[in-house]
């Protein structure tokens, strides 16, 4: 018995649907509250991050250390929180550059 290896030459349509993965965990502590960030972040996420956030009077962090991917939406709401001194911990420099660009443009 052969084995017959298939060979395609035009592309074949698929269709395949992208899922952003996430995780926020958030940390009360007596005197802040810490948000820890997880995988990649899109406009999807920031309606829930923000309700973590909430209007607490504590200092805020964002644990930042595990955050692989954001997006523009992402990066203006991380601008947004340093405006109202939330602290950005364990950011990639490449998040801080763009941040820092973002800023620039505006």
């Amino acid at each position: 018995m052969r084995l017959r290896k298939a060979f395609f030459l035009r592309p074949v349509p698929c269709s395949v649907e992208l899922v952003v993965t996430f995780k926020i965990e958030t940390i009360q502590c007596a005197d802040r509250v810490i948000i820890r960030l997880i995988g990649e972040l899109d406009v999807t996420c920031l309606p829930e991050l923000d309700a973590q956030i909430g209007s607490d009077t504590r200092i805020t962090e964002l644990e930042m250390d595990e955050v692989t991917l954001v997006d523009v939406d992402v990066v203006r709401f991380l601008i947004r929180c340093q405006a109202r001194n939330i602290q950005l911990r364990g950011c990639s420099p490449y998040i801080r550059e763009w941040i820092r660009r973002e800023q620039e443009s505006e």
